[in-house]
């Protein structure tokens, strides 16, 4: 069924335009003119043509794709669409087009996060990225990203006082790492090197006083009888 060999997907070289290794059963490997190399696997349901992305090469190797393949046949044959879930291959679409700056990434993964949180909510973790991440590295390329890039960035924001929108912006970008590491487009996460609390403190939580549980019907009844001296009080005057 299958006809490449591991040497041919390794030795095929880019060229100016795009090629498609293929392999039987519609997979085949894609391999753009920027030199990136996507298995794909097309296929018919309810007669029409779709097209299902089943990873990046080398990330996900021949085997791996067949394998991929396979699972994907045995769940088309079940009557299983295998695109239901559109919104998952637009962004690898997208990823595939070259969008692979944190700024590119960063808008696909917020679509992506945004749904079924609240809108006030998702507009300030937006904001504050634009603000603080975005501003600072949002041109470069996502491998190129440090742990001094991230360093750096907190400890601008925590210049200025604002330590817990430092750790927040950690936070939010790790989710971008990790978003686009489980798509095969970034190799590393820079953020897990270090906690937020390793750059910036943590606020100062003040606790309020708190009771025992034994001593809260004695509280209780002092409570009412202050209440009613202050209401006798006031009743006098």
């Amino acid at each position: 069924m299958y006809h490449l060999a591991d040497a041919k997907v390794l030795k095929t070289k880019t060229g100016l335009k795009i090629t498609k290794l293929t392999d039987g059963g519609g997979l085949y490997l894609h391999i753009a003119t920027s030199g990136s190399k996507l298995w794909r696997f097309q296929y018919r349901f309810d007669g029409k043509l779709k097209l299902m992305a089943l990873g990046k090469y080398p990330d996900v190797t021949l085997k791996q794709a067949r394998e991929r393949h396979l699972e994907a046949r045995h769940l088309l044959a079940k009557g299983v669409d295998l695109m239901v879930d559109r919104k998952a291959q637009k962004v690898e679409d997208a990823l595939d087009a070259k969008q692979t700056t944190f700024k590119d990434i960063f808008n696909l993964w917020v679509k992506w996060w945004r749904e079924g949180k609240d809108e006030e909510h998702a507009a300030r973790v937006e904001r504050r990225m634009f603000a603080d991440v975005i501003s600072a590295f949002g041109s470069e390329a996502m491998d190129d990203i440090t742990a001094a890039d991230i360093r750096n960035m907190m400890l601008t924001i925590a210049e200025r006082g604002a330590n817990d929108i430092a750790r927040r912006c950690h936070e939010t970008t790790s989710q971008v790492f990790r978003f686009v590491i489980a798509r095969g487009y970034a190799n590393e996460n820079p953020t897990v090197h270090f906690k937020p609390s390793d750059i910036v403190r943590k606020p100062k939580v003040k606790n309020f006083a708190r009771v025992p549980e034994m001593e809260l019907p004695a509280l209780l009844v002092a409570m009412d009888r202050y209440n009613a001296v202050s209401d006798f009080v006031k009743e006098r005057e």
